[in-house]
C-alpha cells in the first residue's frame, strides 16, 4: 500500500509543471522495482517531454531492466537529441534480449560521434564479435572511438588486419586496439601474443 502511494505521488510529480521535481520523480520511479513504476515511466515517455526529462525517464527505465521497455527505448535510440539517443543506448544495453546487439550496431552509423562512441563501447563491453566489420569501418574512417572496442571483440584475424593497417590509419588507434587484445586472457596462443607485441 505504501509503494502504491509512492508511485501515485511520483506519477503526479512526473506530470507536474516543475521540471526539476519531475526529473527527481523519474529517478525515484526507476529505483522502484514495480510494474506500476515501469508503466508510469513508459506512459510519460509515450507523451514526450523536454530532453532533460526524457533523459531522466530513459535512465530510470534502464534501472528497471525490463524487456517490456525494449520498443520504447529502441524508438528513443533514434531521437533527434544526442543526449537522449545516448541514454537510450545505455538503457538498452542493460536489457537481456537478442535484438540489443543489432540495435547497438545500427547506432555505429549515427551522425554524431558521441553516439557512435557509446554504441562502440557498449558492443565492446558485450564482446559482440558481429560488430567487428562495422568497427573496422569506423576505424578506417578515422573514428578513434572504435579502437578499444575492436580490441575487446577481435580475434586472430582482427589482429592481422590491424597490423596491415599500420601507416594507413592513426597508428595510436591501432596500438590501442592491439593493446586491448593483449589485456585479454582469451587472446592467444602465446606465439601470437608475442607477434602482436613485436
Amino acid at each position: 500500500a505504501q509503494m502504491t502511494g509512492n508511485v501515485d505521488r511520483l506519477k503526479a510529480d512526473l506530470h507536474g509543471v516543475d521540471l526539476d521535481r519531475a526529473v527527481a520523480a523519474a529517478s525515484a520511479l526507476g529505483s522502484l522495482k514495480d510494474a506500476r513504476a515501469r508503466d508510469a515511466l513508459l506512459g510519460a515517455l509515450t507523451l514526450g517531454a523536454p530532453p532533460k526529462l526524457l533523459t531522466a525517464l530513459i535512465e530510470a527505465l534502464g534501472l528497471q531492466q525490463d524487456a517490456k521497455a525494449l520498443n520504447m527505448l529502441r524508438h528513443y535510440a533514434g531521437h533527434r537529441n544526442v543526449a537522449v539517443r545516448g541514454a537510450a543506448l545505455s538503457a538498452l544495453s542493460k536489457l537481456k534480449h537478442k535484438q540489443i546487439p543489432l540495435i547497438l550496431m545500427v547506432s555505429l552509423g549515427d551522425s554524431h560521434p558521441m553516439v557512435r562512441a557509446k554504441a562502440a563501447r557498449l558492443l565492446g563491453d558485450r564482446k559482440e564479435i558481429r560488430a567487428q566489420r562495422s568497427l573496422f569501418k569506423m576505424l578506417r574512417k578515422g573514428d578513434k572511438s572504435a579502437a578499444v572496442p575492436l580490441g575487446k571483440v577481435g580475434g586472430v584475424e582482427a589482429a592481422k588486419q590491424l597490423a596491415e593497417m599500420i601507416g594507413e590509419v592513426d597508428n595510436a588507434s591501432v596500438a590501442r586496439a592491439l593493446g586491448e587484445m593483449l589485456k585479454r586472457k582469451d587472446f592467444g596462443p602465446d606465439p601470437l601474443r608475442l607477434q602482436v607485441v613485436k
